[in-house]
């Protein structure tokens, strides 16, 4: 998935959600543009503020790996393990996957860290690799 349709799958959410700008700009601490430039996906921005706009509007990302699993990923800190897992899973060392998935090592060892505030262009190229369908629906449905 790029970063433009993950936008337009933040801005649709937004728009079911029926919360109001001001609300979201409220719960994420920021002004309006800040939130019509995430949902326009013009910069690369970090999955912290990702999570914080979803939960600001009801909603979670979600995880699908090989149409089994369902993962709800809600801070970096509990991504960690998870990712881990899954990187585990395709028998690839740090640098390895790295190299496959076209991110530093840096970007990897950060992920698996949970400390680095991950930029989301990276993520989605993980994701991509480890074959993890992304989806965003309402908490708790």
């Amino acid at each position: 998935m790029t970063r433009k349709v993950f936008c337009e799958k933040l801005a649709e959410s937004r728009k079911s959600s029926g919360v109001k700008m001001k609300d979201i700009c409220f719960a994420m601490n920021v002004m309006p543009t800040v939130i019509y430039r995430l949902e326009a996906g013009e910069n690369n921005f970090s999955i912290d503020n990702a999570l914080l706009y979803l939960k600001a509007i009801g909603y979670g990302l979600y995880l699908k790996e090989d149409n089994t699993n369902l993962f709800f990923f809600d801070c970096r800190e509990n991504f960690s393990e998870y990712f881990k897992k899954l990187r585990g899973t395709a028998k690839l060392s740090q640098r390895d996957f790295a190299s496959v998935a076209g991110v530093s090592y840096a970007v990897i060892t950060g992920i698996e860290s949970g400390k680095k505030n991950t930029a989301i262009d990276s993520l989605l190229l993980c994701l991509q690799q480890l074959n993890c369908q992304i989806i965003i629906k309402k908490r708790n449905e």
